[in-house]
């Protein structure tokens, strides 16, 4: 048996303290079994969940390596064991230098030869098939695509840092086929233009396919897809997770590979990472409430259409406290409505309604509170039907658009900065109504061509500040 590399090309030496809570394999073959070059989830269950958080495995066998084994800090699928192995009986030790080395003999099946290789994260030129690019610093989308990479038989070269994007490109792909996927918040951090980097790629290398990937959101509609291809994107997909894998990572892979079959090969490969990150996505709240509301076969688009038509919830001008709240319905009436519409119990509608609002379809009128049961006031999110991302973005950058200045709050310096009140008002002169500009306001920090100078807040109507990425500077703020 041979584990056949070390991640990052770093080799694993002399003992080092690990991090407390790492996942533990009782037996090491266990984890390793007979076979060369399986990913890691395809061996473990429970000790996945402690990899996923803490990057680090450790074996817990007597007379079994004694050294941890590194693993790639999750831009990768695979594990590397390395240090000192024993015989079994307490027999010479032999240190293996620069090297990665299996379990010893004495514990695994007559068939199978501990075996060792040199560190390395590089693959045959020759028996690749596919290069891709990809600009992302989420652990849980380097994971999954390094998994999906390999069962393509590809290369991954991951980065986070836009402005590596050219330097990246110029490197030589022997005629290898080459997709690039970029995360648009990295992309704006760098003050990047999607258009101006899709040109950078397609120039470099006219046949090679790009993907964007809009981590700040859990929802593509149609105006984003529409703008992306405007752009020079072959597709645009909201943030990878293990819950909604299908409309995500899935999506961005069979729009960039065109091998099909291949791709489905990827998938079931990524499989074991669905369900081990899963286990640990508490954090992903969202994308959860997303998925189980469309594991019930809910097309949540559509519902949101339906709310806002004849038959849907009551949409009216509505006060709290002498201020008057335009276009919104009651919280607990839209659960009534949505328990009728789907035939579903109460607490089921509920859920559903969160998914709703997780998906950016429907939006507190303040952004502040969560979907309930209660007397709250909702919107149905409304995107003007002929409203076209560019050439909007375009004129509120304008002199004529948004009022752009060096703003201050308590005793702290905001240059070049944007009011969100002032600019809902802005849009309403422009013919657009106050549920239209809140929602177009929060496409754009969706998109991440705006965002919340400390990016505390979604888009409101009120006196906050938000800039957009393109006047971003190192000293921006002070």
């Amino acid at each position: 048996m041979h584990v056949h590399r070390i991640f990052n090309a770093e080799a694993i030496s002399g003992p080092r303290a690990e991090p407390v809570g790492v996942g533990i394999a009782d037996h090491r073959t266990v984890l390793l079994r007979r076979e060369v070059g399986q990913t890691l989830g395809e061996h473990i269950g429970a000790s996945l969940a402690h990899f996923l958080q803490c990057r680090r495995l450790q074996l817990k066998t007597p007379g079994s390596v004694r050294h941890p084994m590194g693993v790639n800090g999750l831009d990768g699928n695979e594990i590397g064991i390395g240090g000192i192995s024993q015989q079994h009986g307490g027999q010479q030790e032999q240190r293996q230098s620069n090297s990665i080395c299996t379990a010893t003999q004495a514990d695994l099946p007559g068939d199978c030869k501990v075996g060792h290789s040199r560190a390395t994260d590089e693959k045959d030129p020759e028996a690749l098939v596919l290069k891709i690019l990809l600009l992302s610093n989420d652990p849980t989308t380097l994971a999954l695509m390094r998994a999906c990479t390999d069962a393509l038989k590809g290369t991954l070269d991951a980065f986070s840092d836009a402005t590596d994007l050219t330097r990246k490109l110029g490197k030589p792909t022997n005629d290898v086929p080459l997709v690039v996927a970029l995360d648009l918040p990295l992309l704006a951090a760098a003050r990047g233009r999607v258009a101006n980097a899709c040109g950078r790629v397609r120039q470099m290398h006219p046949t090679a396919r790009v993907g964007l990937i809009a981590s700040a959101t859990h929802l593509i509609e149609e105006k984003s897809e529409a703008w992306a291809i405007e752009a020079g994107a072959d597709v645009i997909v909201p943030q990878i997770n293990a819950w909604r894998w299908a409309a995500t990572g899935e999506r961005l892979l069979s729009a960039l590979v065109s091998d099909a079959d291949a791709v489905q090969t990827a998938t079931r490969r990524v499989t074991p990472y669905l369900r081990a990150a899963a286990q640990t996505g508490g954090n992903n709240i969202l994308a959860r409430v997303i998925a189980g509301a469309e594991a019930q076969g809910i097309d949540l688009p559509a519902l949101a259409f339906r709310m806002q038509r004849s038959g849907g919830v009551n949409i009216a001008d509505r006060s709290y406290r002498l201020r008057i709240y335009p276009e919104c319905f009651v919280a607990s009436e839209g659960v009534t409505w949505l328990e009728r519409a789907l035939r579903v119990p109460r607490d089921n509608a509920i859920a559903i309604g969160q998914a709703l609002q997780a998906a950016g379809l429907i939006y507190h009128v303040t952004r502040e509170q969560t979907f309930s049961d209660e007397n709250l006031y909702f919107r149905v999110a409304q995107i003007p039907q002929r409203w076209n991302i560019e050439s909007f973005y375009s004129l509120i950058r304008s002199p004529a658009g948004f009022s752009v200045l060096d703003r201050s709050y308590l005793g702290n310096s905001y240059s070049k900065c944007f009011v969100g009140s002032e600019a809902v008002t802005w849009m309403q002169d422009q013919g657009y109504t106050v549920n239209e500009a809140l929602s177009i306001g929060q496409r754009l920090i969706d998109l991440s061509l705006a965002h919340h100078v400390v990016d505390e807040h979604p888009f409101k109507n009120e006196k906050l500040f938000y800039r957009f990425y393109r006047d971003e500077s190192p000293s921006a703020d002070s």
